[in-house]
């Protein structure tokens, strides 16, 4: 990505309007290493940060092995040795770890959450193949990439309470 982009509203409408009525305007900035290089130079804080992520990038990058978790220590660790942020990786590392910690746990459980989506949309589909097309469990459920024993589960009529019998 480029040092600067500009993001227009307008770029978002189906519908071109020029009536410039609803033009509203976002500019990020490429703060990644050898990126907005005079905006670094000129803050300290950026400049910090930007070297602490591509270490952590580096790590992952050249240490193939070595686990997310690990990468993001030791580049906590060299933000520390390196006094970034006037001592705030070391006065605060405990926080930092605890919070990259608490997003890879998020970003797990999101992907978690996506894939339950879409198993669940899978043993839907397949379940109108059978029902509209006559499909086997077994073809529909390797069509529509669902699990064949949640297919079939969805297959069984539901069980009624014994009191109602």
């Amino acid at each position: 990505m480029p040092d600067i982009v500009k993001y227009r509203l307008s770029s978002a409408f189906i519908t071109q309007d020029d009536s410039n009525e609803f033009e509203w305007t976002a500019t990020v900035l490429n703060i990644n290493k050898s990126h907005s290089e005079n905006l670094q130079k000129t803050c300290k804080a950026l400049y910090d940060y930007s070297e602490f992520i591509a270490r952590i990038r580096q790590n992952m990058k050249d240490k193939k092995d070595m686990p997310l978790l690990d990468a993001e220590n030791e580049a906590v660790d060299y933000a520390i040795e390196h006094n970034f942020l006037e001592g705030f990786f070391k006065e605060e590392k405990a926080k930092i770890m605890n919070s990259i910690l608490t997003q890879i746990d998020k970003e797990k459980y999101d992907r978690t959450r996506r894939y339950e989506g879409y198993e669940e949309k899978a043993i839907e589909d397949a379940l109108i193949l059978i029902r509209d097309f006559n499909a086997t469990p077994e073809v529909a459920a390797e069509k529509m990439g669902a699990p064949l024993d949640k297919v079939l589960e969805a297959l069984q009529p539901p069980t009624q309470p014994a009191e109602s019998l």
